[in-house]
């Protein structure tokens, strides 16, 4: 019965998402290491060269057909035939991997070597090309010139991390490992109990560019040795929250973590940043979340510094229940890792931590949304641009298809998350608006799918009339600049056709409604159409939305009293891509990469970009 569930199972993956499985079973990893050594005589180009060739010829033995590797020294090539990658390391160091988002599939481990104080010093850091990953950073120290090459294959090894993409979409699912049809020893690099960090993989956008996302708080772990590239993981998530049901549509891909089996090492913080060293406990058990009370569970207290330490060893994963008194808290996987200190942020009680789950599932809700309008309005700009009305077509309702597959998905997890929030305050107002914008965008295909219908069936009638094709043409492409808020434009072109076509009167009568709509009321107004169409959308950074927010209020104002309903439209329409910037630095945020002070800061300012949203929708419809 469990195989045949199974095999169910695979069969609702998309099978685009299997092909790509199989060709990456075949496709090998490019592994790029880039040293950079520092300015002491013994780092001269003899050791450089003998250092690059060397561990090139290690990693190159030990992945084997599994992996191309390449070894760069920079000292070798000029700034000007620098990656944009290699020149933010060597301006930035290795913080210049984080928050990196954008995919390019290969693996750029960076090596620094120095000599001080009579010994040789390494530091390694990768950035996965495939999900985002970024590793640890790594520094070892060795007196002997001869083990550098030794010690920095030991260093890249424990961090190459193997990537397996995920087929399922339960709480067990099949991983398919990149490599492994290339006949490569794939045993040496991953076992039975080896855990993964999962990552949401989005569609190319319209320059061809791929992002990722981590799932935080959710891990993968290994249950049977691998056979053929493939073996059964189970997720293992925060609360036993899957993301993968919800998600059927994206790629989900895992990479392996340099997890070991050591003592827990645990420090809990709030939302502000700060350690916990209250009357808190945490449970903690090798195999599975417990409930109530379990004698099988480790308990452990803080030290006086918020830290938990266990006595006990877990092999990599640690399932860890935080409690106080005899309430729970939450429930969080936990990697093991080396000697480091993990980080959790956790509630001050079970209803603050429940609130700041829900407000996590109502950004994870929202960046849904972003990503689907977003989607939209990508697929119908390269719809407009299309020449062959026949494809334009294609196009057009395989993009509805979608829009509805995504409206359908959405809307059935705002509700769940709308029973989950009840009473508790926490505003929706964000998804609500991009669900009602994906509406319109739907009437806009529509209407659009309607036009090229009509347009193929007079190209393709024995009586058609040139004149009456090259209306429609001129007609279609001036209610796309509509579509799409550039009314000057849109303008220009219906006054072309007016001019070519005076019997057209309903055309004429549109130009005049535009007109008249889109007609500039006084310098205030004007200044205000401005800021919208320029100022406003070029914000790039939360701090430069917090800089023109109040600004941008009032403009909105002027254009509400000059009863501008098309700049408004547009302002409505900058929202999403201005919230993706928000998102993204929460998402920074997340990596613990910010203090209190700026945490509170962005939220204050999310609250007020929201409410800002509120009111552009009130005075659009009002």
């Amino acid at each position: 019965m469990k195989r045949f569930a199974s095999l169910v199972l695979l069969a609702l993956v998309p099978a685009a998402a299997c092909a790509q499985n199989d060709s990456e079973l075949t496709q090998p990893y490019d592994l790029q290491v880039v040293l950079k050594c520092g300015a002491h005589n013994w780092l001269g180009k003899q050791f450089r060269d003998d250092l690059r060739n060397n561990l090139a010829g290690m990693l190159q033995d030990a992945l084997g057909p599994m992996a191309k590797v390449s070894v760069v020294d920079l000292k070798d090539f000029p700034p000007d035939q620098w990656q944009p990658l290699w020149k933010e390391f060597d301006a930035k160091g290795f913080a210049a991997l984080d928050g990196t988002q954008e995919l390019n599939g290969a693996k750029t481990h960076f090596l620094r070597v120095d000599f001080i104080n009579g010994q040789y010093e390494l530091q390694t850091r990768q950035l996965d090309g495939q999900t985002g990953w970024v590793s640890p950073l790594r520094r070892e120290r060795n007196a002997d010139r001869a083990f550098v090459t030794r010690l920095a294959g030991k260093m890249i090894g424990q961090d190459f991390g193997l990537v397996g993409t995920i087929v399922g979409r339960a709480d067990t699912v099949q991983v398919q490992f990149k490599g492994a049809g290339l006949g490569a020893p794939l045993e040496r690099w991953v076992h039975k109990g080896d855990v993964f960090a999962l990552y949401r993989v989005m569609p190319k956008n319209s320059q061809g560019k791929t992002r990722a996302y981590l799932e935080y708080d959710t891990l993968v772990q290994i249950l049977d040795e691998p056979k053929s590239g493939t073996t059964t993981a189970k997720v293992v998530a925060r609360g036993k929250k899957n993301p993968l049901p919800s998600a059927p549509t994206y790629t989900f891909r895992c990479v392996k973590i340099p997890a070991v089996t050591a003592p827990l090492r645990l420090r809990l913080v709030d939302d502000k940043g700060q350690a916990h060293v209250r009357a808190i406990q945490i449970r903690v058990h090798s195999q599975a979340f417990q409930d109530g009370l379990s004698n099988e569970e480790e308990v452990l207290n803080p030290d006086t510094g918020g830290l938990f330490v266990s006595k006990r060893t877990y092999d990599q994963l640690a399932y860890v229940r935080v409690v106080t008194g005899a309430v729970e808290i939450a429930k969080i996987p936990i990697p093991v890792q080396d000697d480091r200190d993990a980080t959790a942020v956790v509630g001050l009680n079970a209803q603050s931590e429940n609130v700041g789950k829900l407000q996590s599932q109502r950004a994870e809700l929202f960046r849904l949304y972003t990503e689907a309008y977003e989607l939209q309005r990508e697929r119908f700009d390269q719809l407009v641009k299309l020449a062959s009305n026949t494809k334009a077509l294609e196009s057009a309702e395989t993009t509805r298809r979608t829009l509805d597959e995504d409206l359908q998905r959405l809307r059935a997890q705002k509700e769940e998350v709308k029973k989950e929030i009840g009473t508790s305050g926490i505003s929706l107002a964000g998804c609500d608006r991009l669900d009602a914008e994906l509406d319109k965008h739907r009437d806009l295909l529509n209407r659009r799918i309607g036009q090229l219908k009509e347009y193929i069936a007079l190209d393709n009638s024995p009586d058609k009339v040139e004149r009456k094709l090259k209306l429609l043409d001129a007609y279609n492409k001036a209610q796309a600049l509509v579509d799409v808020y550039d009314y000057d434009a849109a303008i220009v072109a219906f006054r072309q056709i007016v001019k070519d076509y005076p019997e057209e009167t309903k055309v004429k009568k549109e130009l005049e409604s535009l007109e008249a709509s889109w007609a500039i009321k006084s310098d205030a107004h004007r200044q205000a159409r401005d800021f919208i169409y320029r100022e406003w959308p070029a914000a790039k950074t939360a701090d430069a939305i917090a800089a023109k927010l109040p600004t941008a209020r009032q403009k909105m104002k002027v254009c509400s009293e000059a009863g501008d309903k098309l700049t408004l439209a547009k302002l409505v329409a900058t929202l999403p891509e201005l919230g993706k910037v928000l998102g993204d630095e929460i998402q920074a945020l997340k990596d613990g990469s910010a203090d209190a002070e700026k945490s509170a800061k962005l939220k204050k300012l999310v609250e007020d970009f929201e409410k800002f949203g509120q009111d552009a929708d009130a005075a659009l419809k009002g």
